[in-house]
């Protein structure tokens, strides 16, 4: 197989990302967005000289370029694909660069010669175009409008709060409450996930009657009796899946809600997985108040995990073995 047939294979990866941030490629489009092999104007092509980007992208109704991506093969160096198509960019006044082999990407801004950053993370991948306007005058971008837990210790804090409130509900084992507070967890890390949805004009596929924002602001029996037979079995029931969630074994009202407290000013989606790992260890660590023992869980650092799931490209419906008995982290 020719160089060039590998080299297609990434570009089909391409071509199936930049179709799902909602990319337009189609030729007889008026808001085509997406130009392959190719410029959008005489112009840009006479400045190119003969050269052509891989993929030339341009905000919808705009004869000015975006970004190029630069596409190598499966294992090329990502470095010398991003000083080509650097070139590309600067000749055509491109702001973004993007390099990649459809599995791994690097990005650099041609104005600051840096990386694009997004909440202080270096993108890794492709971006939809309404992110990638929000580069245009600046390497970093932060959407994040709520406080975010930037530390372990900030969050093990919150988190300890939260488990002094469940043993007074008599959960004693560290699994169990846990179990509990997880399923509180979930809902405002879900909620949160189809804000963003929205914020992004896509559809969301969460019922509201089951989100954070209908019942963060209720209180005693009515907050508890919404939270446990609305929210958590109406889950269950809608989704025809009763594992979803265990019962809430909560039964003060009070306590529900200062556990919500706790939670609501925060973003969550926004933490570090690790730290998660680190939340779930420290209620687990002392699986029963008689028995105390520290069962030793150690969680996958994120880039590890990230670089794994680039790696295997797991797909909806595939199992997932873990011969080290993890949580799934990775």
């Amino acid at each position: 197989m020719s160089i060039k047939n590998i080299e297609r294979d990434s570009e089909t990866i391409i071509d199936y990302k930049l179709k799902n941030l909602a990319w337009n490629d189609h030729p007889s489009d008026n808001n085509r967005t997406v130009w392959k092999q190719g410029v959008k104007t005489s112009e840009q092509k006479k400045k190119l000289e003969g050269t052509r980007p891989d993929y030339t992208l341009y905000p919808r109704g705009s004869n000015d370029p975006i970004a190029v991506i630069e596409v190598k093969k499966r294992g090329a160096n990502i470095h010398d694909a991003l000083v080509q198509g650097e070139g590309y960019a600067r000749k055509i006044q491109a702001p973004i660069v993007f390099a990649t082999d459809g599995v791994f990407t690097k990005t650099l801004h041609i104005k600051y010669n840096k990386p694009l950053l997004l909440n202080d993370e270096e993108i890794d991948d492709l971006i939809k175009e309404s992110l990638a306007l929000r580069f245009l005058e600046n390497n970093e971008v932060s959407t994040l409008d709520k406080r975010v837990i930037k530390s372990r210790g900030e969050l093990i804090s919150i988190f300890s709060g939260v488990n002094d409130l469940l043993r007074e509900e008599g959960l004693q084992k560290g699994i169990e409450r846990f179990s509990e507070f997880a399923n509180i967890l979930f809902l405002k890390v879900l909620s949160e996930l189809e804000a963003i949805k929205e914020e992004n004009g896509e559809p969301a596929l969460v019922n509201k009657a089951y989100r954070w924002e209908t019942f963060r602001e209720m209180k005693g029996d009515m907050l508890l009796k919404y939270v446990s037979d609305t929210v958590i079995k109406g889950f269950s029931k809608e989704y025809d899946d009763s594992s979803i969630f265990q019962p809430l074994q909560i039964k003060h009202p009070d306590n529900l809600k200062a556990i919500i407290k706790s939670l609501d000013h925060l973003q969550l989606s926004d933490t570090h997985a690790d730290i998660k790992g680190d939340a779930f260890e420290y209620f687990i660590r002392s699986y029963s108040a008689s028995n105390p023992s520290d069962l030793g869980e150690i969680f996958t650092p994120r880039h590890v995990v990230k670089t794994m799931v680039k790696l295997l490209n797991p797909k909806i419906g595939e199992k997932v073995y873990d011969p080290f008995c993890g949580t799934g982290g990775c």
